[in-house]
Order: structure tokens, then C-alpha cells, then sequence
């Protein structure tokens, strides 16, 4: 009998310290959550697509690692310079068009934007971090062209 009620005391005790713990990282988090929320929020909002071709908007590209910057800025000379269809060499990541994106800084010569927006897979929201080509930037969303 003695060993049953410690056995069912050592239980509560871990049960309690566990609900502390998961209490405490639960705020922890939230309130990490919200900071960023509110330092990413806290710069300008853009929508960010393409209008280079005929029809309906495009997706901008972004890459994630500032390796890839040349490879992105190359790209968009290229379509700026009437060539449609240029070469890919970085794998295409592309900005939901119905998404809003923050513009944290911009690089040397202004061509091109690091930007933050806000993804969320199934019941967690997270921070996507990248680089976008700056003339993709709009103030206004645009699902398609007017004529």
C-alpha cells in the first residue's frame, strides 16, 4: 500500500511539473510570436507580383539565400530586356500573390528588397525570409491586369 502511494505521488508531482513547464513554454512562444508579428508589421507593406507578361499577374520569384541575389537580379534583366523565357540556374521559389510581404531593407543599388511574410502550415504560423527583384514591389494588390 505504502509503495502505491508514492508511486501515485512521484505521478502527480511530475504531471504538475510538467503542466508548469508546457504553461510556461506556451507563453514563452506566444509571446515570441508576437514580437516578431509586431517587428515584422512594423515596416512597409507591399504585394509583390510580376507584370512583364500579357494577362493576368505572375507570382514574383524570391530566393531565400543571398547567394542566389545575382542569379535573381540576372533573371529579371533578362525578361526586362524582352527575353520571356531566360534560363533559370536557382530553384524558383514564388510569393503567393495573395499575400502581403514586408519590405525590411533594400540592397546597394536598390534592385533588390529583402523581404518577410507570413506562411502558415496547418495550425502554425511562421516567418518566410527571401529576396525579391524591387521592381516586383506594388503599393496596391493586383490579381489581374486591367485592359
Amino acid at each position: 500500500m505504502k509503495k502505491y502511494k508514492i508511486t501515485l505521488l512521484v505521478i502527480a508531482i511530475a504531471l504538475i511539473l510538467f503542466g508548469i513547464k508546457k504553461l510556461w513554454f506556451d507563453n514563452f512562444v506566444q509571446n515570441a510570436d508576437i514580437a516578431t508579428y509586431n517587428y515584422v508589421t512594423s515596416h512597409k507593406k507591399m504585394y509583390c507580383y510580376e507584370t512583364y507578361h500579357k494577362g493576368y499577374v505572375n507570382p514574383a520569384i524570391f530566393v531565400m539565400h543571398d547567394n542566389l541575389i545575382d542569379s535573381l537580379r540576372d533573371y529579371y534583366k533578362k525578361v526586362e530586356n524582352g527575353n520571356m523565357t531566360p534560363y533559370i540556374n536557382f530553384a524558383p521559389l514564388l510569393v503567393p500573390l495573395d499575400t502581403c510581404v514586408y519590405v525590411m531593407g533594400y540592397s546597394k543599388d536598390s534592385t533588390i528588397a529583402q523581404i518577410e511574410f507570413f506562411d502558415k502550415f496547418k495550425y502554425s504560423r511562421f516567418t518566410v525570409k527571401g529576396y525579391v527583384y524591387a521592381h516586383t514591389l506594388h503599393e496596391k494588390r493586383k490579381l489581374h491586369r486591367q485592359p
